[in-house]
């Protein structure tokens, strides 16, 4: 037997009469497949029109009391003796080439792989907001990922419909786990299968349709049947925290942030706003309702506090140049005094913040390491000398560390790249500074070699600035440096990939604030200006930006008050 077809039902009676003729119809030849169907405690009579099946391929109804899908879909898998396993939902209507697709597609894969087609939704759908909502949300993913070749990770490796397996391979590896049943042990067992080495392959010839037939109400109970499953996907793979459900807790600007918290906390049903969705068929207000019902649900297994710690932290990093007086021939924009950096940091002590490292954010973001109840990073790009005099006394004494970006062919030397812009010459941190003060609570990050703007690099240059860098750091700590800030800011695709097999995450100049679904490659920071006052930094930290700088600027120029762009007060943009 070369495939066996494995379906769970539940309740489908009339799905099923659609549906399963054209799994029995395939071009594929009879002999070499068969269809395994687990009738999971239905009571609508769905075995009785199962048993009025007939086909020339083997057909086996196995019928068991109601125990959710994965264990429903476990059983069907135990019985089945195909080489190969094609999991199918009972609302898919096959093509007659699928079975082919899919064993061609294995026959032609190296290794071990999940070969998983795509599921359209069918016009026979019926017309209501679930239904839109899921085509949206289906023609959203397809277009993000219309040349991919293989699934993405880690939220799309998981085992759903329309996706087969050797049957060798999903036993060897302890096949689904009963205790996410009835909702994410697909993708439970995906992400097992993928620490494994296991490629999931997206063939886009095998394709099927999805007769949707869920309602808004219904996917308010999916929501909270998601819930708990979801947490414990997270603790045990960490991996997935990122692009979990729970990741969009702090997503958007401030005050979307606070409704959906304001909605997650209080008391009131979330199939209230189902009810409202259905009744406007709006999809914005069905997807708020099943995220708010998912997040409340998960909320209220534990503690909102600890809830918000585990998945709800947000990071807010302040990024400096010098601290120091200001020097003839140095950019105001990039300089702050050491009085008001001293009462900065002193604010930033009184009001309960602490500092964190990026290694600190890494291992939250990725294994949900405990952080700070309200932590801040401080960063400093180009590791100018006068930080050792000013600076890094001042964080000492409060004991506050931060993360410097260096540069690494001028260390010890000066500021060559500003130079050529109309700089004075500033000297930058000695390799003995670097490490004395690594040893005292300072981290250090790369910032290129030469702080080139790396999307003008081609890609030998583009490993060079890269691969050196990093060389240069490691040889100098002993400890590999796993952050990088992009001079100028500039990134691209090809800047990422280059940077990706070194660093573990970097930062633009992008501003806002930093959470569990930020990319770690796009972290972004907010400059402190030299003449920001206390509540300008309150405003940085709450929503990761100034929103009053741009009005002082408009004012500012309004009044005829700003130096024309060559003016070396403000000749250098943020760095």
């Amino acid at each position: 037997m070369k495939l066996s077809v494995v379906i769970a039902t539940f309740n489908r009676r009339n799905l099923l009469a659609r549906t399963l003729p054209t799994v029995l119809d395939q071009d594929f030849p009879p002999s070499q497949y068969e269809v395994v169907i687990v009738d999971d405690g239905s009571t609508d009579d769905s075995h009785k029109l199962l048993e009025s099946f007939s086909s020339d391929c083997k057909l086996t109804l196995l019928r068991k009391p109601n125990e959710g899908q994965g264990i429903a879909l476990a059983h069907g898998a135990a019985a089945a003796q195909g080489e190969i396993l094609l999991f199918l939902d009972d609302d898919i209507v096959c093509p007659r080439n699928l079975i082919s697709e899919h064993v061609a597609a294995h026959s032609a894969a190296a290794g071990n792989v999940v070969v998983s087609g795509p599921v359209d939704i069918s016009p026979e759908s019926p017309p209501n907001v679930a239904t839109d909502w899921i085509r949206h949300a289906d023609a959203t993913y397809k277009q993000n990922n219309v040349n991919a070749k293989e699934r993405a990770w880690p939220a799309d490796c998981k085992l759903d419909a329309n996706s087969s397996i050797s049957r060798s391979l999903l036993l060897d590896s302890g096949g689904f786990n009963p205790e996410f049943s009835p909702a994410r042990f697909d993708l439970e067992l995906g992400l097992r299968l993928h620490r494994r080495g296991v490629r999931f392959l997206l063939h886009r010839n095998a394709r099927a349709e999805q007769i949707y037939v869920k309602s808004p109400q219904s996917l308010m109970t999916d929501a909270a049947l998601y819930a708990a499953k979801e947490l414990t996907i997270c603790r045990l793979y960490p991996e997935y925290r990122a692009v979990s459900a729970f990741a969009r807790l702090n997503e958007g600007p401030l005050l979307k942030r606070t409704t959906r918290k304001l909605i997650v906390r209080t008391p009131f049903s979330a199939k209230i706003l189902a009810s409202a969705a259905r009744m406007t068929r709006s999809v914005q207000l069905l997807q708020a309702a099943y995220t708010t019902n998912l997040l409340r649900t998960a909320a209220r297994s534990t503690t909102w506090e600890s809830f918000h710690a585990e998945f709800g932290m947000q990071l807010p990093v302040l990024l400096y140049h010098h601290v120091g007086p200001l020097r003839a021939g140095t950019f105001p924009t990039l300089s702050v005094s050491p009085e008001r950096f001293r009462s900065q940091i002193e604010w930033l002590s009184r009001n309960g913040y602490q500092t964190t490292t990026t290694t600190d954010w890494l291992l939250w973001s990725s294994e949900g390491k405990p952080l700070p109840k309200k932590p801040v990073l401080l960063t400093f790009d180009d590791g100018y000398k006068d930080l050792a005099e000013f600076a890094f006394p001042i964080l000492k004494e409060f004991g506050f560390g931060a993360t410097v970006f260096i540069v690494t062919s001028q260390i010890g030397g000066t500021n060559d790249w500003d130079q050529r812009n109309g700089s004075a010459a500033h000297a930058l941190l000695s390799a003995d500074e670097i490490i004395h003060w690594s040893r005292s609570g300072i981290e250090f990050g790369s910032h290129s070699v030469t702080h080139p703007d790396m999307t003008s690099l081609n890609e030998t240059d583009l490993r060079t600035q890269s691969e050196d860098s990093a060389r240069s750091l490691s040889g100098l700590l002993g400890t590999q440096a796993d952050s990088f800030a992009y001079p100028y800011g500039g990134v691209n695709p090809a800047v990422r990939e280059a940077l990706s097999s070194k660093y573990r995450l970097a930062f633009t100049t992008e501003v806002g604030l930093n959470h569990l679904g930020s990319d770690l490659f796009s972290l972004t920071r907010t400059m402190v200006q030299s003449k920001d006052s206390l509540f300008d930094l309150r405003l940085r930290l709450i929503f990761g930006w100034n929103p009053i700088e741009g009005i002082r600027r408009r004012i500012a120029q309004l009044r005829g008050r700003v130096p024309k762009p060559d003016s070396l007060q403000f000749a250098a943009p943020p760095r």
